[in-house]
């Protein structure tokens, strides 16, 4: 296929003229098409505008620059910087050919302006920085210098060109396009199908069991009866009248166990703490999941994410068990006086005395391993580390999910904070993100 590559020519006029002249001869000996302001119309108010379109129709551009800066535009700078700018923002080839400075030149091909001698020193400087930047010194030199850099061109940077219209597509090739257009459109057709379709989709909205935000109230002075911690027995402050009722060893296992005794007390104590403001003070909430869309929401996932000034317990207030009060072992003190109590009753008292005593009680042993936390089952949410996941495998648009599961919030500092809600589903293309006030008033 014979092509034939426009080569666009950018420099001032008068002074280059002969240079033009050369250059666009040089290219037509190329076989190639030549473009530049000599195709212009004389006067045209929008002489910018057809200057552009000839630049984009064009395959390479030439930049020629001499002595002088050329006529300024609309925008402050020449016509020919301006070509220059607009063909490296279309990334057209650019290749510069710069007149030698010590090169004599008439008056008249000068700048006389100290500005427009500015301005060219820098549009020169610019023009340096292409790869293809050559300097001339004669219009035969820049004729051999054109040549050369346009054949190299042509072959290492090939472009789209111009061939006849007869050459560019045949008869098949011709079906081919008109087919490919056709299956174009109904691709087209599907896509936006597709789109209205995509449009729809399910629109999933957390909800707590109260509008707003959530209150709680955190007080924090609180009144229980706790457990006090025994203290280690001393032989030598022991009373003399109840040492024939002591045993030394029991004594000593007292003692030495004295430290899981405080073990079981500190963890009762607590428990009973946590109970007791888990009832002033515990917030009881429910969840719901609508889906206000317009198709149906399969596996939905919502995520709340709750503040650590807070602790999330799965239950409600009512099923929370109060901390049973640990069977501790007894002071071997207090069992040696009562031994010597019993020793002076007389056999009447003594007798009275056991038959007000239960029977047949066993006292636990103490059991300090024992987990006191709920064993809890068939729930629709589940609790790690103060985040609650939800699960939905579908949930039909405009319908409500209302989950069974209670969730008792119990405050631990007074303070504004948020719960991070986090919503997914297959629907999605990403998680949707939002969160709710959490505050805690002190009382």
């Amino acid at each position: 296929m014979d092509k034939k590559y426009q080569v666009f020519i950018s420099s001032t006029f008068k002074d280059l003229q002969d240079a033009r002249q050369k250059v666009m001869d040089t290219i037509l000996e190329l076989h190639q098409i030549p473009a530049g302001m000599e195709m212009f119309p004389a006067a045209d108010a929008d002489q910018w505008s057809h200057i552009k379109s000839e630049i984009d129709r064009s395959d390479y551009y030439i930049l020629i620059l001499g002595h002088r800066y050329g006529s300024i535009g609309p925008d402050g700078i020449s016509f020919t910087e301006m070509e220059y700018d607009y063909a490296r923002e279309q990334n057209i080839p650019v290749l510069a050919f710069i007149m030698d400075r010590d090169v004599p030149v008439k008056l008249t091909d000068l700048d006389n302006s100290s500005t427009a001698k500015k301005r060219l020193e820098k549009f020169i400087a610019k023009a340096q920085q292409n790869k293809l930047c050559k300097s001339w010194s004669t219009i035969d030199d820049l004729a051999t210098k054109v040549s050369t850099s346009l054949a190299f061109s042509f072959t290492t940077n090939p472009r789209l060109g111009w061939v006849r219209g007869n050459q560019a597509v045949s008869s098949k090739a011709m079906e081919e396009l008109a087919n490919l257009s056709k299956e174009n459109r109904a691709l087209k057709v599907k896509i936006e199908a597709l789109k209205k379709v995509n449009e729809k989709k399910p629109i999933i909205k957390f909800n707590f069991n109260r509008s707003g935000p959530l209150e709680l109230y955190y007080q924090r002075e609180l009144k229980y009866s706790s457990l006090r911690y025994p203290e280690e027995i001393s032989f030598s402050e022991i009373p003399d009248y109840l040492l024939d009722y002591l045993d030394k060893e029991n004594v000593e296992n007292y003692n030495n166990n004295l430290l899981n005794i405080e073990r079981v007390i500190k963890k009762y104590n607590n428990e009973l703490e946590f109970y007791t403001r888990a009832h002033l003070n515990g917030l009881e909430v429910k969840m719901s999941v609508s889906n206000l869309g317009e198709i149906k929401g399969n596996n939905v996932y919502v995520e709340l994410t709750f503040p650590s000034s807070v602790w999330v317990i799965e239950e409600g207030k009512e099923e929370m068990a109060k901390p049973s009060v640990p069977v501790l072992p007894k002071n071997p003190v207090t069992q040696a006086q009562k031994k010597y109590d019993d020793s002076r009753l007389d056999p009447v008292d003594k007798l009275l005395r056991n038959m007000n005593q239960p029977i047949g009680l066993v006292s636990p042993r103490l059991d300090f391993t024992r987990d006191y936390s709920p064993l809890i089952n068939n729930r629709d949410s589940v609790l790690n580390n103060n985040i609650v996941t939800i699960h939905i495998k579908e949930l039909l648009h405009t319908r409500t999910f209302k989950l069974d599961d209670v969730y008792t919030l119990v405050p631990k500092s007074p303070g504004e904070f948020e719960v991070k809600v986090s919503i997914i589903c297959e629907e999605y293309s990403k998680q949707e993100q939002y969160t709710i006030p959490l505050i805690i008033h002190e009382r």
